[in-house]
């Protein structure tokens, strides 16, 4: 049993989580915000589409808590793997 509509699912809790994001850029540091918005929106419409394409083909149903913990997972994910790629240009003397 799929998830009923997982695209539409996947976007609504990545509109949330882009909404957070550019908020917390706006009230900290307003002259990023543009460059902070086109980032955030590309990455949150990667997120819906990896997380819809998972759920439209899984077994299992998915909950609106499961769409969510998606979302923010492969935000985190993202996350690391900057962290992870700033550390290895730091230890190697490039930045």
């Amino acid at each position: 049993m799929r998830a009923d509509k997982p695209f539409r699912k996947s976007l609504v809790c990545a509109a949330v989580l882009f909404i957070l994001l550019v908020s917390i850029v706006a009230v900290t540091d307003a002259k990023g915000l543009s460059n902070a918005t086109i980032v955030f929106s590309v990455l949150c419409g990667l997120i819906v589409l990896v997380t819809g394409i998972w759920s439209h083909f899984s077994k299992k149903t998915w909950s609106w808590g499961r769409f969510a913990a998606t979302v923010v997972g492969f935000f985190l994910a993202y996350l690391l793997a900057i962290f992870i790629m700033i550390g290895v240009s730091i230890l190697s003397g490039r930045l």
